[in-house]
C-alpha cells in the first residue's frame, strides 16, 4: 500500500513534471520559433494608382489658355478705364457749361469771337441769333472792342447775314471782323494770327465751352468763355450734345483738339 501511494505520488509527480515540461517546452518553442517574416507591401489601392498615374503639370505662362485668360482681363481693365475717362469728361463738360453769361463775368479783351461758320446767304438760326445777341451785349458793355465772325469760303461777296444783323442792331462796320473758316478749330487758328497770344472772349453754347477752351489754349490764346443761351433741343438733344462734346474733349486731350473739327458748333 505505501508503495502504491508512493507510486501514485511518483506518477502524479511525474505527470506534474511532464505537464510542466510540456508547458515549458511549449513556451520555449514559442519564444524560439525563429525570426518573424517581414510584412508584405500593401497592394496599392485605387487612390494610390490615380496619384501615381496623374501627370505633373508644369505652369505654362505662355500657354494659349493662360494668354487668353490674361488677354480677357486686360481687355476688361481697358474698357473700364475708357468708360471712367469718358464719364469724367461728361462731368467736366456739364460743370463747364455753368459759366456765367453776364458780361461783367469776363475780363477785358480786344476780340469777341462768335463761334460757328456762317454762310453769306444761309438763314440765321435761333442759336446763332442768341450768340450774336450775347456778343453785342459784351461789345456794348465794353468787354471787347471787335466782334469776330467765321465765314465759310466761297459764296457771294460782301458781309454775311450775321454781320448785317449786327450792323442793324447797333454795331458799326469797324466793330466787325470776318474770317474765313470751315470749323471751330480753323476759326481759332485764324484768330491766333489776328490776335497773337492775347486773351479772347469766346461766345458759343454752354456745352461747347470746355472743348473750345482747350482748343483755344492749344493755339496759345487765353480764352474767356461767355456762353449764350441756347434755343433748346429737348432732353434727348442735350444728351446727344453732351456725349458728343465729352467724346471730343476726351479725344482732344489725347490726340490734340485739331482732331475735333467734327464737333464744331
Amino acid at each position: 500500500m505505501p508503495d502504491s501511494d508512493a507510486h501514485d505520488s511518483d506518477d502524479s509527480g511525474v505527470v506534474t513534471t511532464g505537464e510542466a515540461d510540456n508547458s515549458v517546452g511549449t513556451t520555449h518553442l514559442t519564444e524560439s520559433s525563429g525570426p518573424a517574416e517581414p510584412a508584405r507591401d500593401r497592394p496599392p489601392d485605387e487612390a494610390d494608382r490615380q496619384q501615381w498615374s496623374r501627370p505633373r503639370r508644369r505652369p505654362r505662362f505662355f500657354s494659349a489658355e493662360s494668354l487668353r485668360r490674361r488677354g480677357g482681363r486686360l481687355a476688361t481693365l481697358v474698357l473700364v478705364g475708357l468708360f471712367a475717362y469718358f464719364a469724367l469728361s461728361v462731368v467736366q463738360v456739364l460743370a463747364a457749361a455753368r459759366t456765367s453769361q453776364q458780361p461783367y463775368a469776363v475780363g477785358h479783351s480786344t476780340f469777341i469771337v462768335v463761334m460757328g461758320e456762317h454762310s453769306p446767304t444761309a438763314p440765321i438760326s435761333a442759336d446763332t441769333r442768341a450768340r450774336l445777341d450775347q456778343a453785342l451785349s459784351l461789345l456794348q458793355a465794353g468787354a471787347g472792342k471787335k466782334i469776330v465772325l467765321g465765314v465759310l469760303p466761297g459764296g457771294v461777296l460782301g458781309p454775311s447775314a450775321e454781320a448785317r444783323l449786327l450792323a442793324r442792331s447797333g454795331a458799326s462796320g469797324t466793330d466787325l471782323v470776318e474770317l474765313k473758316a470751315t470749323s471751330d478749330d480753323s476759326l481759332l487758328a485764324a484768330v491766333r494770327v489776328l490776335a497773337g497770344s492775347h486773351s479772347v472772349i469766346i461766345v458759343s453754347d454752354p456745352l461747347n465751352d470746355l472743348r473750345l477752351r482747350g482748343d483755344a489754349a492749344s493755339y496759345g490764346l487765353g480764352p474767356e468763355m461767355s456762353p449764350a443761351s441756347p434755343s433748346g433741343s429737348g432732353p434727348f438733344g442735350d444728351v446727344l450734345t453732351t456725349g458728343q462734346q465729352a467724346f471730343a474733349v476726351a479725344l482732344g486731350r489725347v490726340f490734340g483738339f485739331s482732331t475735333t473739327g467734327w464737333a464744331s458748333s
